[in-house]
């Protein structure tokens, strides 16, 4: 036990027979006797020194290897066990140090912070500390890995256009616009259960389409996911209706080590609108969307996607479907950046179609650029 200089003033010491007393205070009781003098103490040394010699070539290695050549202890010594001490300003040590303080002064005394004392006030240290320093590797550690805590969280359910099956956690909220009028906002209720609706800003036009999806892991890293919309399109001009889609989605996502993402996509849609005579009826045409999307994660907040659709138009009255020539493949890609709030979207759709090749894409030759912005409550 180490008795602090401060101690040691108040401290009498007398000899009486070869022993030596050292007493604290009178209030405290608390004696330390020391040997001296005592022709055994020198052969109990001998006898000490001589097994210290002896002691075995592995104690002595597993002694060495708990604390390496910088200090740095070594995470499989029983000391890597204990608590980490609090940092403590210049003139404070840890509680944890300490085993006994000056009489008379309470350890809540003095301007150190938390579980920190004045090193003026300790009376003993504990030769056994019940918490240890941090190591400066431990500090690395987890700087590298707190900038990934839930750094996906903003875009899990999507690639660009295409949803995909990993649910957001639950309780989260996000608010996304595409290009200058379109808003989507998607809520999770529980882990797996997500409301939305699909909007756009009041020009002219409008559209409400509320959705409901379902998602979640079935194996490691691998996700299935449904979910249903249906809504309406308004005409500001004339006050009307002008029509109502009903439609359902399929996704199934496999990931691989955070970092490489690959979606599958199906999504179908019917609906009402108006014929010649001005009156609602139902539509002999079906939208079927398939598609396919590949996500590469890197950095700590960037993403590169890609996402490719073949959107089909299908007659149900005639058994017809879009014919190649009026084929269009879409072919979304481009970067996303995300932050602690905010995210989004910069890139290009290249359509690639008979006539845009043949008249647009000597203009453009990246394809038509788009962009997204979004926040996350």
């Amino acid at each position: 036990m180490y008795v602090s200089p401060v101690a040691a003033e108040e401290q009498s010491a007398t000899e009486d027979d070869g022993i030596v007393q050292s007493e604290k205070d009178p209030a405290t009781k608390t004696v330390e006797v020391e040997i001296a003098a005592d022709p055994t103490a020198d052969k109990s040394i001998d006898e000490e020194k001589q097994a210290n010699e002896t002691k075995p070539e592995d104690e002595t290695q597993a002694q060495a290897e708990e604390v390496s050549p910088t200090g740095k202890v070594d995470k499989s010594s029983p000391e890597a066990e204990l608590k980490i001490c609090p940092d403590c300003p210049v003139g404070c040590v840890p509680v944890g140090w300490v085993e006994s303080y000056r009489d008379g002064i309470s350890p809540t005394e003095g301007t150190c912070p938390g579980d920190c004392v004045e090193v003026s006030i300790v009376l003993a240290f504990l030769k056994e500390p019940l918490c240890r320093m941090k190591d400066p590797e431990e500090n690395d550690e987890t700087e590298e890995e707190s900038p990934d805590d839930g750094k996906w969280e903003h875009t899990l359910n999507r690639i660009v256009a295409s949803k995909t099956a990993i649910p957001p956690s639950k309780g989260s909220f996000t608010a996304t616009g595409y290009g200058f009028g379109i808003w989507e906002l998607t809520g999770s209720v529980t882990d797996n259960l997500q409301l939305g609706l699909v909007t756009m800003v009041p020009v002219g036009y409008e559209m409400f389409i509320p959705k409901i999806s379902y998602s979640g892991e079935i194996a490691e890293e691998l996700y299935l996911g449904t979910g249903i919309f249906g809504g309406a399109f308004f005409s500001f001009m004339d006050n009307d209706t002008l029509g109502t889609p009903l439609g359902l989605h399929f996704a199934f996502t496999k990931v691989w080590n955070d970092k490489h993402v690959l979606n599958l996509f199906l999504a179908n849609a019917i609906g009402w609108g108006k014929n010649d005579n001005g009156q609602m009826e139902f539509s002999d045409l079906m939208l079927l969307q398939p598609a396919i999307g590949y996500q590469l994660r890197f950095r700590s907040s960037w993403t590169f996607n890609i996402d490719i659709q073949i959107p089909v138009i299908l007659d149900l009255e005639n058994h017809e479907h879009t014919s190649s020539d009026n084929l269009t493949v879409l072919v979304f890609y481009g970067f996303r950046g995300h932050s602690e709030l905010l995210f989004g979207d910069i890139g290009f759709i290249m359509p690639l179609s008979k006539r845009f090749i043949r008249s647009t894409l000597k203009y453009a030759p990246l394809g038509l650029p788009y962009f997204s912005l979004g926040f996350e409550i």
